[in-house]
């Protein structure tokens, strides 16, 4: 039984030079962004909503389950 093992080198990463510093920041905060976004939502919803928060929460999260069950009950009847 014998195996051959590829010696060439593989790379999955960019040139070097490819890319100028400020591209490289921008599009680690772009990367960032999404992650940011949730993290800092909840404490502009309490800025908000106050001792609210928990209610507009729970109002949220029933609105997002309606919002997929049409979706799910949209996609049986179309599939």
């Amino acid at each position: 039984m014998s195996t051959t093992h590829s010696s060439a080198p593989v790379d999955a990463g960019l040139r070097h030079g490819v890319m100028s510093g400020p591209e490289l920041a921008a599009q680690a905060i772009a990367n960032i962004a999404p992650s940011a976004v949730i993290a800092f939502t909840a404490a502009g919803i309490f800025v908000g909503a106050g001792n609210g928060t928990m209610l507009s929460f729970v109002l949220a999260t029933i609105v997002i389950l309606c919002v997929g069950w049409c979706v799910a009950v949209f996609a049986k009847k179309n599939a």
